[in-house]
C-alpha cells in the first residue's frame, strides 16, 4: 500500500495527484517501501543454472558492455491482462520472463520482477463479459489492470538510474510513462516502435484488449480510469515502423495527435520527427512485433513487412541525440532463452541509449 494512499485507486489522475502532493515531487520517494519489490520468486529465482552460458551465444558480450549500462535497472512486469488472446495468460508471464533474464544477462544487471495480479482471462472480450475476465466499460480484466498498477508505481518511487521496463503486455507502459511525464514535464515525447498505433480507446476497440488503447489513454483520452493526468501533449507521440491502424488510430495521426514515421523507420527522418515535436526528453516504447516475423517471431499479433533487427537497432541509435529517461520492451511471447537470442543487439542498443 502507498502511505496515505491506502485505499483503493480512484482512477489514474487521482493516483499521480496523490503521489505529487503527498511525496512533494517525488523527490522523497516513500520511505519503508524498500523490500516492496519481489525477486524472482518461481521460474527464474535462480538464474545461474537455467541461464548458464545461454548456450555460449551471449560469450561475446562480456563485461565490458555491462560497465557501460551501470545505473540501468531491469523490472519484469509479467502483466497479461491487456492482451485478450487464448494463451497470453502462459506466454506473455513466460515471454517476459525469458526476455528479462536475457536483458540482465546483455547489460550486466539485476532483474527486479513487479509483481502482477493473477486474476483475469485471456480470451477474447465481446459484448459480454467472459467468465473472470471482469470486462467492464469495454475494457477487458479492467479490475486487475488497475491494480497492478500499484505495484509499478512502488517499484518507480526512487530508481538509482534509468529503468528498462520488460513486458508483458504494451499495457505495462501505462505507469512508466504516465510517471516520466509526471516528472520530466510536458516537454516528453513518446517514441513508440510498433506494428499497431495502440490508440484506441473503449468506445473504438473492437476488442476491448486494453494494449490496444495505452498510448491514447497516455495521450489523456479514452475511460477516466486509464488516461493520464497529466497526459502527453498532443503530437509529442511518434509511431514508428507502425503498419496496422484501426480507423480511429487513423484520425488520431490525420489530426496530429500522433506523428508516424512508417517501414523502415529511415533513421534520420525518425530523428528529424522527434524534433519536431519540441521534445526535451524522450521515452523509448518498443513492441516487438514492430519486426517482421521472419526475423523475429516470438511474438503473437504478427504483421508482415516489418522492420529488421538492423533497421530497429539503427532507429534505436537515431534517438541518441535526445534525453531519454526510460525504455520498455513489450509483447514478447517467446517460451525458451533460445527464442529470444537474436534480440540481444536490440537489447545492446536500448542499453546505450539508457546509460546516455
Amino acid at each position: 500500500m502507498l502511505g496515505a494512499n491506502q485505499r483503493q485507486l480512484r482512477g489514474w489522475s487521482g493516483e499521480l495527484a496523490d503521489w505529487g502532493a503527498q511525496l512533494g515531487g517525488w523527490s522523497g520517494g516513500l520511505g519503508g517501501r524498500s523490500g516492496g519489490l519481489a525477486g524472482w520468486g518461481g521460474g527464474l529465482a535462480d538464474r545461474s543454472g537455467g541461464l548458464a552460458g545461454w548456450g555460449g551465444g551471449l560469450a561475446g558480450w562480456g563485461g565490458g558492455l555491462a560497465d557501460r549500462v551501470a545505473g540501468v535497472l531491469v523490472h519484469a512486469v509479467p502483466q497479461w491482462q491487456g492482451a485478450l488472446w487464448p494463451g497470453a495468460r502462459d506466454r506473455l508471464v513466460t515471454g517476459c520472463r525469458v526476455l528479462a533474464a536475457l536483458a540482465g544477462e546483455v547489460l550486466g544487471t539485476e532483474v527486479h520482477e513487479v509483481p502482477v495480479a493473477a486474476a483475469g482471462s485471456s480470451t477474447h472480450a465481446g459484448s459480454c463479459a467472459h467468465v473472470g475476465s471482469s470486462t467492464v466499460d469495454g475494457i477487458g480484466n479492467r479490475q486487475a489492470l488497475i491494480e497492478n498498477r500499484q505495484a509499478q508505481l512502488a517499484a518507480l518511487e526512487a530508481p538509482e538510474g534509468r529503468v528498462l521496463t520488460i513486458g508483458g503486455d504494451c499495457g505495462v507502459d501505462l505507469v512508466p510513462i504516465g510517471v516520466a511525464r509526471y516528472r520530466h514535464g510536458a516537454g516528453l515525447a513518446a517514441v513508440w516502435f510498433d506494428a499497431h498505433a495502440d490508440c484506441n480507446t473503449a468506445a473504438s476497440s473492437p476488442s476491448g484488449a486494453f494494449h490496444g488503447m495505452v498510448l491514447r489513454s497516455l495521450l489523456g483520452d479514452g475511460d477516466p480510469d486509464f488516461a493520464a493526468s497529466p497526459a502527453l501533449e498532443p503530437g509529442r507521440a511518434v509511431l514508428a515502423g507502425t503498419r496496422a491502424f484501426d480507423p480511429a488510430e487513423r484520425r488520431a495521426v490525420a489530426d496530429g495527435l500522433v506523428r508516424h514515421v512508417p517501414v523502415p523507420a529511415d533513421p534520420d527522418t525518425l530523428r528529424r520527427t522527434v524534433a519536431d515535436t519540441g521534445a526535451a526528453t524522450v521515452y523509448l516504447h518498443l513492441d516487438l512485433d514492430v519486426l517482421d516475423p521472419a526475423e523475429f517471431d516470438g511474438t503473437h499479433y504478427q504483421e508482415p513487412g516489418g522492420l529488421t533487427i538492423g533497421q530497429l537497432v539503427a532507429g534505436i541509435d537515431s534517438l541518441s541525440a535526445f534525453e531519454i529517461t526510460g525504455a520498455a520492451i513489450t509483447e514478447c511471447a517467446a517460451t525458451e532463452p533460445a527464442d529470444v537470442l537474436r534480440l540481444a543487439p536490440v537489447l545492446e542498443a536500448v542499453g546505450r541509449l539508457l546509460r546516455g
